[in-house]
């Protein structure tokens, strides 16, 4: 209460005890000197003052203590009794010291004497802010208790920390929510209650937004005493010193694993179906936006798959739904067995299901998944006491040709699928009658790689390298060759791509450069003159990361020197990776192997490359040989490469001579060395080494 609360908002209601009317009104006027704005009410008997104290409700009472009809302490007894709460103070001119501290030991406020009227301001004015200072004490501590009531009952985890987050208070419901027993007595370290997470949230945000604005609320975790994890909703409240530093925190959280729960149970049946717990059409749709919005960026092709059960019905109409729900379960484990973890298993309907393929780069390995997803779907299914077998067909729609949305590729896919099943009696089908005739020749085609691998029907044919001059034989170059036991020579076109797109372009590439080696050694020891093998290195082999490795391998395990080992590597090859290419090939010349580029000119390598790659010799590709002797534009670009290769102190080798015009040309070029059908076609090794026996002049350099 403000000093001068009831001078200037309010009027003191004062009672006076009192038998004179002078010594009343001489109390009046020190109480109005004072500034103090009062009505009073003045009684002199006992009655009076038990009737004035239910009406008037004083605010103080101003008391003689001798008067002829009432003794001052029975008017304090009075008093006490009916407004124990109203300060009491003795005006009077007889009291004596010893009854004045009766007085005051029996209740009494304070005392004043008649004859010095001068203390009566004051003493009045202290009582007054005395007793509203232990009003509001009592009504704080009245206050206290009821929030350490409801603080206790309420099931919410409310505490008291201090800067540090030590846990220095914890109610009821805290305790339960922390499956605490007791709060020890030096209280509870930040990291018994808080995870690491959670700390790191209040240090960083929550404390220093509390000191600014006061409060502080969010979603977080608290740990109870097992280790686990409890969501809750928190609100921190920072309590500053005068000085504005903290000087203790509150938390009120509430446990919201039931909320959590519940959410997260919506957000399941909206994206995922109860059955099979595989996403519904909505999780569907939105993982096929994102894939889609992929693809357009990076150009990659998607699938989606419709795979329909056939005639499901007549499993629900003769077992009863709850066999039809097992038959579903089962199909859907069976459909995500077969699949990559990056794509998506979906259930639209009752008895179809949608793969979202989000790398479907190759059609033939789409619709090879559709057939395994048929057959695993198509073995017998065992439930309880029974054994069920039931069939599927599949539609099969692309990104971006068959639509860019997924409404449009689910509907082609759907479309394919009724064809499949009306036109082919089932299987899988593209949306596209004509892809999925080629993705079955690819299909078939990769059979037979595989299978032309396993029995050996792989050779080597090799043809010779000569020099422009002479004509002497310096090298062979090994030619991949496979001789289907029904189509005779395959040329390898039809051999290497194929072989790369399913990676066994490493394995074969190693069975390549392992078995020209040995037939390199094997004529050594048929005493023919050494000459250089030369190899061709693919793409995957050159950034498989293991080349070099393999290389070392097979010259220790074969015995033939590096010096007479060459490898072939396209322009376009190298270019994908300068800096990889660079350092394999940097390795490679390391051993003390020849480096030659293949197909040289049909690329797009740049001189300053050129000129720091690791290499020994160009070969000048045959598209160039064959019309530099009829158009003006190849043959100029022969002449360039040559003066390159001048330039940088290359070797050069043209490939694909076929005429004595083009080797007149080449050798007046300055062209040291060529290969080709003017020579020799490729030839198997006993035809070679004939070829040898006519020429057998030793390598020299």
């Amino acid at each position: 209460m403000k000093e001068d609360a009831f001078s200037t908002q309010e009027q003191l209601r004062i009672l006076l005890v009192e038998d004179s009317a002078l010594d009343a009104e001489l109390v009046s006027y020190e109480l109005s000197r004072h500034k103090l704005q009062f009505v009073t009410r003045r009684v002199w008997s006992e009655a009076d003052l038990v009737m004035t104290l239910a009406e008037f409700e004083p605010n103080i009472i101003l008391s003689d203590y001798s008067m002829p009809s009432m003794n001052g302490l029975r008017s304090l007894e009075i008093a006490h009794e009916l407004a124990s709460d109203v300060p009491f103070i003795f005006v009077s001119g007889t009291i004596g010291e010893e009854r004045a501290i009766e007085a005051l030991r029996n209740g009494a406020t304070d005392y004043v004497l008649k004859t010095n009227l001068g203390r009566l301001g004051p003493a009045v004015r202290r009582a007054l802010r005395e007793t509203a200072d232990r009003d509001a004490r009592h009504a704080l501590e009245v206050a206290r208790q009821q929030l350490a009531t409801i603080l206790e009952a309420t099931p919410d985890f409310v505490s008291i920390c201090d800067v540090d987050m030590t846990m220095k208070y914890i109610n009821a419901g805290g305790q339960k929510v922390l499956d605490l027993q007791v709060l020890p007595p030096h209280g509870l370290n930040a990291s018994e209650y808080l995870p690491a997470a959670t700390r790191e949230l209040l240090m960083r945000e929550a404390m220093p937004h509390a000191m600014q604005f006061g409060t502080w609320r969010g979603e977080t975790e608290l740990m109870n005493l097992h280790g686990e994890y409890i969501p809750v909703s928190l609100v921190l409240i920072a309590h500053p010193n005068p000085d504005g530093s903290i000087e203790f925190l509150s938390t009120i959280a509430r446990d919201v694993r039931d909320r959590k729960e519940y959410e997260s149970r919506i957000r399941y049946l909206a994206n995922y179906d109860a059955l099979t717990g595989l996403p519904n059409r909505s999780l569907l749709l939105d993982r096929t936006v994102q894939a889609i919005h992929h693809g357009q960026r990076s150009g990659q092709q998607l699938a989606l798959l419709a795979v329909d059960l056939d005639r499901f019905t007549l499993i629900n109409e003769s077992f009863g739904q709850a066999t039809g729900d097992q038959v579903l379960r089962e199909v859907a484990s069976r459909i995500q067995q077969h699949v990559g973890q990056e794509d998506t298993v979906a259930r639209v309907s009752a008895d179809t299901f949608v793969v979202l393929l989000t790398d479907a780069a190759r059609s033939d390995d789409v619709l090879l998944l559709a057939n395994e997803l048929i057959e695993a779907i198509g073995l017998p299914l065992q439930l309880k006491d029974r054994e069920l077998q039931i069939g599927a067909t599949a539609g099969i729609s692309l990104f971006p040709r068959d639509g860019e949305d997924m409404e449009t590729l689910l509907r082609n896919a759907n479309s394919a699928l009724h064809r499949a099943k009306t036109q082919r009696g089932g299987g899988a089908q593209f949306y596209n009658t004509q892809m999925t005739d080629e993705a079955i020749n690819r299909i078939e085609a990769e059979a037979n790689v595989r299978q032309a691998l396993r029995r050996n029907e792989l050779v080597l044919f090799f043809q010779p390298q000569f020099e422009v001059g002479s004509r002497r034989v310096t090298g062979v170059e090994a030619l991949l060759r496979w001789v289907h036991p029904g189509r005779g020579i395959v040329p390898p076109v039809q051999l290497i791509p194929i072989a790369e797109e399913i990676g066994l372009m490493p394995l074969v590439g190693d069975w390549v450069l392992e078995t020209a080696c040995k037939q390199a050694v094997a004529w050594d020891k048929l005493g023919y003159a050494p000459i250089r093998m030369s190899v061709n290195v693919s793409v995957s082999q050159l950034h498989a990361g293991n080349l070099v490795d393999r290389v070392k391998w097979i010259l220790k395990t074969t015995g033939l020197p590096p010096s007479r080992l060459e490898l072939e590597i396209t322009e376009s090859g190298l270019m994908q990776n300068v800096a990889e290419s660079t350092l394999v090939l940097e390795q490679l010349k390391a051993l003390g192997l020849f480096i030659a580029i293949d197909d040289f000119g049909t690329g797009y390598s740049s001189l300053s490359y050129l000129s720091r790659l690791p290499i020994d010799r160009l070969k000048i590709d045959q598209s160039f040989i064959a019309r530099m002797v009829s158009d003006k534009h190849d043959r100029e670009i022969v002449q360039a490469v040559l003066s390159l290769a001048h330039v940088l102190e290359l070797d050069v080798i043209a490939e694909g001579v076929e005429t004595e015009e083009q080797l007149s040309f080449l050798k007046a070029n300055g062209c040291p060395q060529a290969q080709g059908y003017l020579m020799s076609r490729p030839l198997a090794a006993e035809k070679l080494a004939a070829f040898f026996d006519k020429r057998p002049q030793p390598l020299e350099g």
